[in-house]
């Protein structure tokens, strides 16, 4: 059954993914193409802060905070984020086929490997995977009583918050909007439930 469910949502992910870059760079090419101007999102945070997008390590750090860290914690710990995290990258997904942003100007949207299959490209927006995860996992260390200083998580949560933006990761509002979703999620406890054998 896991096996199954966890192979589903890879297919899952993947199909939406790509089908979200091909509309993204068929609808911007095409403007730029026909000589239209490219919307641009303007992004007041950006405005102000470094551009660190070719900070390589920053990139690693964002991304273990993301696919990593949570599964350091025990397997209760890890079996729960999961449940969470895969309502929360279906969300995810709808609301990205729904809408898509122009990407952010540094931002790299080609899908040359599995790496952007698993982690993004420029055009898979609207809300923050990497953020939604450093959070939900916040969320569960309270409620497990594994960390309990909120300072200390609130300031997790900024730092995560500041990296992907600082890495042009994504747009501010999807830091915020994913903020809302994984809160709204996670208090009204929508998650995968699994048999007792996971």
């Amino acid at each position: 059954m896991l096996i199954s469910l966890l192979v589903l949502i890879l297919i899952i992910h993947i199909f939406f993914t790509r089908h979200v870059y091909e509309e993204g760079t068929r609808y911007y090419e095409g403007r730029v193409q026909n000589g239209k101007i490219v919307p641009r999102v303007y992004d007041i945070s950006m405005k102000h802060l470094p551009d660190l997008s070719e900070c390589g390590i920053l990139r690693h750090i964002s991304n273990f905070i993301a696919f990593g860290l949570p599964f350091l914690f025990s397997w209760e710990v890890s079996k729960e984020f999961v449940s969470y995290f895969i309502v929360i990258m279906i969300l995810r997904h709808f609301v990205n086929s729904l809408t898509i942003l122009p990407k952010i100007k540094k931002k790299r949207d080609d899908l040359g490997g599995i790496y952007h299959y698993l982690v993004g490209h420029g055009f898979d927006l609207n809300f923050s995977g990497h953020f939604s995860s450093g959070l939900l996992l916040s969320y569960i260390l309270y409620n497990h009583k594994i960390i309990t200083s909120i300072p200390l998580l609130i300031l997790f949560n900024i730092l995560n918050g500041l990296i992907i933006v600082l890495l042009r990761s994504h747009y501010t509002i999807d830091i915020i909007t994913a903020f809302f979703v994984v809160t709204v999620i996670f208090q009204n406890r929508v998650r995968i439930s699994f048999s007792p054998v996971f």
